[in-house]
């Protein structure tokens, strides 16, 4: 059986930790999975052995194990000192928006967001996401956006985004509803989703906490 059927189907967590550790040679996928299992057991020792094993031929390493350990701060520093010498790129700056939403710094990284979105080569779903994220924050709901963008097209976007969009307009029941079925398809979601800021509509609901985990 592969990781990814223990990890993202069957919620084995721990088989999929020892079949990880006894591959001697760490790859990016084996070493990405690792850290992201260490962080749902709190295991900090052992994932920043990883990191300190492989950091120097993978900097994106060091601003996963600080996303995935809440490390805010430190992944904002981490990515622009990575930019000081580098081009910014979308996936890196997912990271930095993500990092800077979770921190509160909604007015620091509003600007730079609508740029990305309004650009159709550098708006994917996480950005888009984000992005009316800070926009609520800041400005106030606007809905029909949400809804031209993401929930009118839902042919385009993955289950996790459009529960996510469902979510920030308050449409709690749909939201619950596409979250269980991309929870289905990636079980590890029910452990990142906790942590989105994208749910915080849904924190105090009894099926949001059942199909997450923690009820």
């Amino acid at each position: 059986m592969t990781i990814y059927y223990f990890a993202k189907k069957f919620d084995n967590i721990a088989e999929s930790i020892k079949i990880l550790e006894d591959i001697e040679n760490g790859n990016y996928f084996r070493n990405n999975m690792l850290i992201k299992l260490y962080a749902i057991i709190q295991e900090k020792e052992k994932a920043q052995i990883i990191v300190d094993k492989y950091n120097k031929i993978d900097h994106e390493i060091l601003i996963l194990y600080n996303l995935e350990f809440e490390e805010y701060e430190t992944v904002c520093n981490l990515i622009e000192k990575y930019w000081e010498t580098h081009k910014k790129d979308v996936s890196t700056f997912v990271s930095y928006s993500y990092a800077k939403l979770k921190l509160k710094q909604y007015k620091e990284i509003y600007w730079d967001l609508k740029q990305y979105y309004d650009n159709p080569q550098t708006c994917i779903p996480e950005i888009a996401i984000n992005y009316f994220i800070a926009d609520i924050k800041l400005n106030k709901l606007d809905d029909k956006k949400i809804k031209n963008k993401i929930l009118n097209n839902k042919d385009l976007y993955d289950n996790d985004v459009i529960a996510a969009a469902y979510s920030l307009i308050g449409d709690i029941p749909n939201a619950l509803d596409y979250l269980s079925k991309a929870i289905k398809d990636d079980n590890l979601l029910k452990y990142s989703v906790r942590d989105w800021p994208a749910f915080e509509n849904c924190k105090n609901d009894n099926r949001y906490q059942r199909i997450i985990g923690i009820a």
